[in-house]
């Protein structure tokens, strides 16, 4: 089979999700392995929201949708609500430092 043809099957659904996976399973194990602070990953989660919805409103408006800046946009935006679902979930698997 030719590459290209290949490569052209994949959907672009299928992209976003190869890309959002890393984020969505590699906070909680930073987590686990406790890389940063509970406050952080709660600060990483309202921020990486509020920036996602600030993006996705600027993705979806008249003159920038259907654009190349509005696809880059739009894949900004699930990256950054993969983000925010990563840190909630690793907020499940902090560890507390043994004090």
């Amino acid at each position: 089979m030719d590459l290209t043809l290949i490569l052209g099957s994949i959907s672009i659904q299928g992209v976003i999700i190869v890309l959002c996976l890393p984020f969505i399973f590699g906070i909680p194990i930073a987590a686990a392995r406790r890389k940063l602070h509970m406050p952080g990953y709660v600060g990483i989660a309202f921020a990486s929201l509020i920036v996602g919805m600030l993006v996705g409103r600027v993705s979806g408006l008249r003159g920038i949708a259907g654009t190349r800046t509005g696809f880059f946009l739009s894949i900004l935006f699930f990256l950054l609500i993969a983000s925010t679902v990563g840190s909630i979930i690793a907020l499940f698997f902090y560890r507390h430092p043994d004090v």
